[in-house]
Formats: C-alpha cells, structure tokens, sequence
C-alpha cells in the first residue's frame, strides 16, 4: 500500500522476502528428492512429502533374509527385528525351498529352526548349508546349540531370546 507508513512497508517487504526464501527452500528441496514419497496433511489431502529422510534414521540395506521356522509368532517377531535392522525379509516354507533360495544373490542371512533333540532329527531342521557360502546361517535353538554349530551353524540363539539384542548379536557375529 503505498499510503502505508515507511515501517509497515518495511515490514511489508520483510515479510516478502522471508516467502522468497521460503519458495527457495522448497525448490532446493525438491532438486535433492531421490524418491518421492507423500503424507497426508488435512483430511484426504496427500502432499509430497520434502522432508529429507534422516540418514541415520534409515537401515543400511543387508541383503535378504530367508526364515523357516516352524511357529508363526516366532516368524513374525524374527521377521520384524530383521526389516528393522535393514533385511529384506522372506518367509520359506520348505527345506527344499529354503536350499534353492539360499544360494540367490543378495541372501546373506537363513535364519533356521535348530537344535532337535530328538534322536535321529537334523540339528537344522533339515537344511545342509554347502560350506563354501555367501550368507550366515542363524539356528534358533532350545537345546542342541552343539549339534547346530557342528551341522554348519555360524550362530546359535538360544530361544527364548532377548529381542533388544536379537539381530545386534547376529550383525556381530556376521
């Protein structure tokens, strides 16, 4: 307005030039986006998302995981602390299936019910791993971890375990 006072038209243009910067900032924003991802603002209402995704905040991506376990409970906790550590997540259904996945690029980790006591069971479950391999093999057991490193476990977890420690100590041990 240019009847306004020297101080409104001051703060008039002060107040342009913080949504310049503003518009500026969006722009630059927008020129970093690697991936678009949005989020919903109002009700219904979707923007794109510019908010830069925390590096520390993101998991290093590990590979894959294959998982075969026998109890659903335990494939769904197993499966939710590996994704959080930074796995690709697979459940296999079979020893079969698990043998022929296992040796797919990108595997690095088979996570595998172990430790059967029973007299004649496979202390993993069943699965052979060759002894020249790209990815770890973790046999969760409640008895028989001997038996499991000695069938080619490079790591036993003794079940029930810790999951505030869970895929630390397997990262460690990988």
């Amino acid at each position: 307005d240019p009847r306004a006072g020297a101080e409104q038209q001051r703060q008039g243009l002060e107040n342009v030039r913080q949504a310049l910067r503003r518009i500026r900032d969006i722009v630059q924003r927008i020129g970093e986006l690697r991936e678009a991802r949005s989020k919903t603002y109002l009700r219904g209402v979707r923007m794109l998302d510019l908010e830069k995704e925390e590096a520390s905040n993101r998991s290093p991506d590990r590979g894959m995981a294959l998982v075969h376990l026998p109890d659903e409970d335990l494939v769904r906790i197993v499966s939710l602390l590996l994704r959080d550590a930074g796995f690709q997540v697979r459940r296999v259904g079979s020893v079969a299936e698990l043998a022929g996945a296992a040796g797919s690029i990108g595997v690095s980790l088979v996570v595998v019910a172990g430790g059967a006591t029973t007299p004649g069971a496979h202390p993993l479950g069943g699965f052979v791993p060759p002894q020249s391999r790209a990815y770890t093999v973790v046999a969760l057991v409640t008895a028989g971890e001997a038996a499991a490193m000695a069938a080619g476990a490079d790591q036993v977890v003794q079940l029930p375990f810790d999951p505030r420690t869970f895929t630390a100590d397997i990262l460690r041990a990988g």
